[in-house]
């Protein structure tokens, strides 16, 4: 089954080609544009992750967001992705959020893009990540 990322490593690394005269230009640019294929793509994986549970993901109290290079928006051709999931509690048992977070994960893991995930209540972020955090859904 194909998903929402497979093959966005391979297009980070086409965006990331010199040109004729083999100078790598315009890098501000092209990290922009990877930054927005990884954002677009990710909340399609959102969206696909969604559908495919076995319960009705709530509108309110989970989302997936950014941070690192994603967030700063200068994502490079080899960036790994820092994504986590935050919810608040009781949005989910702890046994839907791991499905969802499965249907997040390994479709990005099987794509070979690095990941760095995490899972965390909306508290907890405010406290660890003093960097800056996306919204992706």
């Amino acid at each position: 089954m194909t998903s929402a990322v497979d093959g966005l490593k391979q297009r980070f690394m086409a965006m990331s080609q010199p040109d004729a005269d083999g100078v790598y230009r315009n890098g501000a640019a092209k990290r922009k544009a990877r930054t927005e294929l990884a954002m677009g793509n990710l909340t399609q994986l959102w969206n696909e992750a969604c559908e495919a549970v076995s319960f009705d993901v709530p509108a309110t109290g989970i989302g997936l967001g950014a941070v690192g290079s994603l967030a700063r928006g200068q994502v490079g051709p080899s960036s790994d992705l820092d994504l986590v999931v935050i919810y608040e509690p009781h949005a989910l048992t702890d046994q839907q959020l791991n499905e969802l977070a499965n249907k997040l994960w390994y479709p990005i893991w099987d794509s070979g893009l690095d990941l760095d995930q995490s899972v965390r209540t909306l508290s907890l972020i405010h406290i660890s990540e003093p960097t800056r955090l996306r919204c992706i859904s």
